[in-house]
């Protein structure tokens, strides 16, 4: 089905283990931050939800087209004002939150 309901488990998607690996292992190898490119319809967005359900360790998504829709230009200050948001929306990562909530500016 072409607009089907998002995924939320990795059983509920098919032939996405290359994928999840390669993110994984990235995560295990600590790189600071992991960008997911690809063309449309091809399943980033549940690629990466689905892992960072299944990860437990601070992890945001961020979606930069949707500030570029509503921002037109996207400052560090909105990038920060989302960054807080999505952690917001975790609601387990309160200290790594507070720690953002302080940033005065991002350079």
């Amino acid at each position: 089905m072409l607009f089907s309901r998002i995924k939320k488990s990795r059983n509920e998607m098919f032939d996405r283990e290359y994928e999840f690996n390669k993110i994984t292992s990235a995560i295990n190898d600590e790189v600071p931050l992991i960008v997911v490119t690809g063309i449309r319809r091809v399943g980033k967005t549940t690629l990466v939800k689905v892992l960072l359900n299944e990860i437990d360790m601070p992890g945001i998504y961020i979606d930069a087209r949707k500030l570029w829709s509503i921002h037109a230009n996207i400052s560090p200050n909105v990038i920060k004002k989302e960054i807080v948001k999505s952690f917001n929306a975790r609601k387990s990562y309160a200290p790594v939150m507070k720690l953002l909530q302080s940033l005065k500016s991002i350079t």
